[in-house]
């Protein structure tokens, strides 16, 4: 019985992997002869599309080509700047912090705020 429950039990689970198989071969060739179609269409509009409709989608692909052109030479310049900062901060040599925090002197007073100034009272006038 037990040989028996083995052998059922591959059997399930290799036909349960053929029937997963299949079904992402079939969703793989949907989706392919989807995209082919667009593609077609895409081919046959252009195509069937007047001489000045060609010239604006040409010229928004001339467009978006020199979008991410700059953008790229944006990105390079930041990172040119990033690299030389951090390679100016590695050169310099370290400062003691005690060098940039102020001296407290034992005369002069902690607290350097501006004496507390009474608000002034409004004049309302009478007539």
């Amino acid at each position: 019985m037990k040989l028996w429950l083995r052998i059922t039990q591959g059997l399930a689970a290799l036909l349960l992997s053929a029937a997963a198989v299949s079904l992402l071969l079939f969703a793989g060739a949907l989706l392919l002869g989807i995209a082919a179609a667009a593609l077609l269409a895409a081919a046959g509009l252009y195509l069937a599309a007047p001489e000045n409709a060609r010239k604006t989608f040409s010229l928004l692909i001339e467009r978006v080509d020199a979008w991410i052109a700059a953008m790229q030479s944006i990105v390079d310049n930041a990172g040119n700047l990033v690299q030389s900062f951090t390679n100016s901060r590695a050169a310099a040599p370290e400062e003691e912090p005690a060098a940039n925090a102020p001296a407290h002197h034992a005369g002069s007073p902690a607290n350097h705020e501006a004496p507390a100034v009474p608000p002034q009272e409004e004049k309302h006038s009478e007539h």
